[in-house]
Parts: structure tokens; sequence; C-alpha cells
């Protein structure tokens, strides 16, 4: 049977190292949790540790966290579909997207829960996984610009994940270049 074993003296040492180069970036980071299924003693160890930024691709993983460590920001790591827009909004500070029909019903949720629901717009840089098409950026982002509850945050894009292909530095620059494209036209950061 397989197991996971959790020296939380190494976890403490790898979350002091992380944060550190993090905060020498004045970037933030978001924990994902995916493997742990929830389990509690870990999360509460993560939330001990000084983690306040997790992430995972389930939302009963997401509602299990929620239960125990209420005061904290939650990322859903798969884009969002119609079905889960209203679990989505009430369990996630920011979701990953790509369609314009989900955003929009995120958007609608947001707004009865007279919130603002924070996303990531998703870009196809190779992996074919999901994301829009590069060539659509503008127009997309403008659609989502106008919405009244929801924020971009930023862009990003599977690199690596699916189709095996080995990421490489072309498409890092890509996505900051799209950033910086995004940023001038909008007059806005991400």
């Amino acid at each position: 049977m397989n197991r996971v074993t959790i020296d939380l003296q190494k976890l403490r040492h790898n979350i002091k190292i992380l944060k550190g180069w993090m905060e020498e970036h004045e970037a933030t980071w978001t924990v994902v949790t995916k493997v742990l299924c929830g389990h509690t003693d870990t999360l509460r160890a993560l939330q001990l540790l000084g983690i306040r930024s997790m992430g995972d691709s389930r939302l009963a993983n997401l509602q299990a966290i929620d239960k125990i460590i209420p005061d904290f920001e939650s990322w859903y790591l798969r884009v969002a579909d119609m079905s889960s827009v209203r679990n989505v909004v009430g369990l996630a500070d920011v979701s990953l997207n790509s369609e314009i029909e989900v955003i929009n019903s995120l958007n609608e949720q947001a707004r009865k829960l007279n919130k603002t629901h924070r996303i990531i717009i998703m870009i196809e840089l190779g992996d074919l996984r999901e994301g829009i098409l590069p060539g659509s950026l503008i127009k997309f982002y403008e659609q989502v610009f106008e919405l009244s509850n929801i924020e971009v945050i930023g862009i990003g894009a599977n690199l690596g994940c699916l189709a095996g292909a080995v990421p490489n530095i072309d498409q890092f620059t890509q996505l900051a270049l799209y950033r910086e494209l995004l940023e001038l036209k909008f007059k806005r950061k991400l």
C-alpha cells in the first residue's frame, strides 16, 4: 500500500527556504495540497508553519481545509466548469479559467455573494491541456475586464503537465511577454 511520510523538521526547513526566496523577490506563493487529501493533522501543521495560501484541484479538499483553517487564501487548481461555479466561488478565492461562459457565471455567483472572485487566465502554450490561444488573449481579457465581480490577477499556462513535452525558456518568456502586453494595454498590474 502506498503512503506518504511527512517529516515536519524537513518540511519546516523547506518552507523557511522557499519563504526566504519569495520574500527576496517580493513574490507570494501557494502550497499545493493535492496529495494530502484533506488530512487534518498535516493541514494544521502547515498552518502552524505559517502557510496562509493553499491550492487544490478537488473542491472536497478545499472544503476540508476550510473547516480546519477558515482564515486562509484558497486556490482552485482545475479549470472550473459550469456545474462547479457555485462551489468554486464559495470555497476558492482564486481559480484558473479559460472559458468566457464560465467566467461570466463565476461573476454572477460572486455578485450574488457580494464578493470579488480572483482569476488566473490560462493560456495554451504547447501542452495541449487547456487555455485560450494566445491570439485571442486581448479580446478575451477585454471581455473579462468589464465584469464587476471578477479580478484578473494573472495569467498562467500548463507546461509539462499532460503531453510530456519538457518546458523550455521560450515558453516562460512568452508568458512573461504576454503579461507585459496586457499590463501595458490595460494599465493594470498582473
